[in-house]
């Protein structure tokens, strides 16, 4: 209902989406409009490492990245580089198999900015250059930060 109205109020529509529920109704209405684009974010491409991560299973993922890009859906992709978790050897992983679903994949890395009590550091630019690299061979690669640049993480729910 949201993106049909967006839509025909003639607004350029960005969704980010897991991909883990996609339903036949919003397919449609993505097939139906065309200043949409959807950003879908991907963890990991090893189920056990994406359980972990996201306590949901993997395959529900791939199989609507898999029908939004039959669709002819607009899509970029995006990953989180996690050192321990999601590093560039991964990333590069994704990278690949982003070139045998789509023509001209476009996938944005983004630094992870740790939430306070998770197990997970900051990668460091090197780390965050050699992901970009590795993927690079494959897709076009970009990031919406820049490391070095102070972030802070503001925590709204649950409440501190």
């Amino acid at each position: 209902m949201i993106v049909r109205e967006l839509n025909n109020r003639r607004l350029r529509i960005r969704l980010l989406t897991n991909a883990y529920e996609i339903s036949n109704e919003l397919l449609n209405e993505l097939r139906q409009c065309r200043d949409c684009e959807v950003v879908i974010g991907i963890k990991t491409l090893d189920p056990n490492r994406h359980i972990k991560y996201t306590g949901k299973p993997l395959e529900p993922v791939l199989r609507n990245i898999k029908r939004l890009v039959e669709n002819d859906i607009k899509a970029v992709f995006e990953t989180v580089l996690i050192p321990g978790l999601n590093d560039a050897k991964d990333i590069e992983g994704i990278a690949k198999y982003l070139t045998g679903i789509t023509r001209d994949p476009v996938l944005i890395i983004d630094p992870l900015i740790p939430i306070p009590g998770t197990p997970w550091r900051r990668p460091t630019q090197e780390e965050l250059n050699e992901a970009m690299s590795r993927a690079g061979k494959y897709v076009k690669v970009m990031t919406h930060e820049k490391l070095g640049r102070p972030s802070r993480v503001v925590v709204l729910h649950p409440r501190p």
